[in-house]
């Protein structure tokens, strides 16, 4: 300890009250060191010691000068200390502290945010997509009958999907009738998952390859989609896919940057719906990986460059089968400003069927396609779970059970009847006289469905009606 009378050695180390360059560890030991020979200020330092260690890791120098003040032990947060305007010299006679009144600081939250973000996610599920694609046509005619002719696309604030979810999505977003999305599975899916003769050869030898080639689905897709690109859409989307080697990828017309002239942003939203359909669809095992010419920044120091790189992508139900996690996030940070207020987020999610696959007590070769499908239903479940927790009413998941197993590649006439059952639909006479598939809200099945779609529509409505009055 030093004698008070030779502070040569802490008078280099001090030059002004507020102790620049000096770490905050030792600021408690300096003050104890020039006080030790004043026994009325040592209660004083045990004090400042105390509030120091209280004191946040990023605490400004202004928070560090030498006081004894003290705040209510609820406060949350630590006392701002007011420096002396007169330097600090070290003599023989240790220096009286500036006294001062302590003052709370408190951050004061940003605003709650005023507008309701209605969201549409949609699972992916392969085949059993079409549930969904049933389910949005109950949608939209429950709009109408309510008076709201507005295609979903300008309902849904975000349109989010995975696999053939987001195709789905992809298909809202360019307003495509949830009658054609229905004709894309009863018409097409037979095309999408077949295979030649020389493919089921191909599969059988020991080698992996995919089951399906992807040209099926592309033909598809260019049918639905045509040329056109990312910024093409009405609605604004949110698409997840995944890199080949597990980086999720998050393909969105939604320019995240906050850069109006964003090139990365610019050069994304040209991509071909058509090519970013087939980036999330992409399932391992089922269709092989698609590539894109990707841009990124690449900084050597102070220096960065745009530079091009070809990427290859699988299906987003790798990391997140149920894309409503990546939407909310979305709805929170692009359009609630980071601010976090789940009762004005409403969330509309789709699933495929909660699955019942299982795999065998000794797991071969044979048990990919159910690996697959098995990881694709945990995280859908693992979502579902955490978002009821944080939004509770304001989450409206539609996901019923599969009484059986029904593959993802399942297009026959006997699978395609079950998963029409299991939406909700009967085999009934039309206006005509011919029967089809219809939904049928007083099925049990479609009892309840139902019931879950004009709850949604009605708390819309509400909501809208409100927000009008508001503004009259």
């Amino acid at each position: 300890m030093p004698n008070p009378s030779d502070n040569s050695k802490i008078k280099k180390r001090i030059g002004h009250p507020m102790f620049p360059h000096i770490k905050q560890q030792h600021m408690a030991k300096l003050y104890n060191q020039l006080n030790v020979h004043n026994p009325e200020r040592m209660d004083d330092s045990k004090k400042y010691t105390k509030s120091l260690g209280d004191l946040p890791d990023n605490a400004s120098r202004d928070q560090l000068i030498m006081d004894t003040g003290s705040v209510p032990s609820d406060a949350g947060c630590a006392p701002i200390y007011t420096p002396s305007t007169t330097p600090l010299v070290v003599s023989d006679t240790p220096p009286a502290l500036v006294s001062s009144t302590p003052v709370l600081v408190t951050a004061q939250p940003p605003p709650p945010p005023q507008k309701h973000v209605f969201t549409l996610c949609i699972d992916g599920g392969g085949m059993r997509g079409i549930m969904p694609a049933i389910w949005l046509l109950v949608l939209k005619e429950e709009f109408e009958k309510r008076g709201i002719m507005d295609p979903l696309s300008q309902i849904f604030d975000i349109i989010g999907g995975t696999s053939i979810g987001a195709i789905i999505s992809l298909g809202v977003g360019h307003n495509i009738h949830p009658t054609d999305l229905i004709d894309l599975f009863n018409k097409n899916g037979a095309k999408i998952f077949s295979r030649t003769f020389c493919r089921m050869m191909t599969n059988l030898l020991p080698i992996f390859k995919p089951k399906y080639t992807a040209e099926n689905l592309y033909d598809v897709l260019h049918e639905k989609f045509g040329d056109l690109k990312m910024k093409d859409l009405q609605g604004k989307v949110v698409i997840t896919s995944c890199t080949r080697d597990g980086k999720p990828k998050i393909f969105t017309n939604i320019n995240t940057s906050g850069n109006q002239d964003d090139p990365i942003f610019a050069h994304e939203n040209d991509f071909l719906i058509k090519d970013v359909a087939r980036c999330t669809s992409a399932a391992p095992v089922f269709f092989p990986p698609q590539d894109m010419l990707i841009k990124k920044i690449k900084e050597d120091g102070a220096q960065k460059e745009i530079v091009e790189k070809t990427v290859s992508y699988i299906d987003g139900g790798i990391w997140i089968n149920n894309p409503a996690g990546v939407v909310a996030t979305m709805a929170v940070t692009q359009i609630h400003k980071r601010v976090f207020s789940p009762d004005k987020i409403h969330i509309l999610s789709l699933g495929t069927g909660d699955s019942t696959t299982t795999i065998s007590d000794m797991p071969a070769f044979k048990d990919i396609v159910a690996i697959v499908d098995i990881t694709m239903s945990s995280n859908s479940r693992g979502v579902d779970n955490s978002l009821t927790e944080l939004f509770q009413q304001n989450y409206t998941r539609i996901n019923p059970p599969l009484v059986e197993s029904i593959k993802l590649d399942s297009a026959n006439t006997k699978a395609l009847k079950k998963l029409h059952q299991l939406a909700g639909c009967e085999y009934l006479p039309g206006k005509d006289g011919k029967k089809s598939w219809q939904f049928d809200r007083e099925s049990p099945q479609g009892k309840e469905i139902y019931l879950k779609i004009s709850k949604f529509v009605e708390t819309y409505c509400n909501i809208k009606k409100s927000e009008q009055q508001l503004q009259d």
